[in-house]
């Protein structure tokens, strides 16, 4: 059992996967190699930060270009559903007669009682 789950997972898998990509590849391959230097010795660097200067800058490029302002939906106005139908409060959906005098002579479900398959119900 647990092979046909495991086999029927992947295969559902395989079938939700998304289109491969669309990569150009011979431009990756142009895009050069990074560089970098390696110091002899030298362990750890000690990188300066200073947040008023990284906020100026972030508030500089947003001022810059600020985003669009939000588009209006163009929908329809929205309409107030109607009520569903309320569900049947009883079993018996069908109105079958129930009782096993009348069961097997009800004419909703006779070709229940003459299938050879199926029988005349007991009780």
């Amino acid at each position: 059992m647990l092979p046909l789950i495991l086999t029927s997972a992947f295969v559902a898998l395989a079938l939700a996967a998304p289109n491969p990509q669309k990569i150009d590849m011979d431009g990756v391959d142009r895009i050069p190699d990074p560089t970098y230097t390696i110091v002899p010795g030298l362990e750890s660097t000690i990188v300066p930060y200073n947040p008023s200067t990284a906020i100026a800058a972030a508030a500089a490029e947003m001022t810059a270009r600020p985003l669009p302002p939000p588009q209006k939906r163009s929908n329809s106005p929205l309409v107030k559903r109607v009520a569903c139908a309320p569900e049947p409060t009883s079993d018996n959906i069908y109105g079958v007669n129930l009782a096993p005098e009348k069961f097997s002579n009800d004419p909703q479900i006779e070709w229940l009682t003459t299938t050879p398959w199926i029988g005349t119900p007991l009780g």
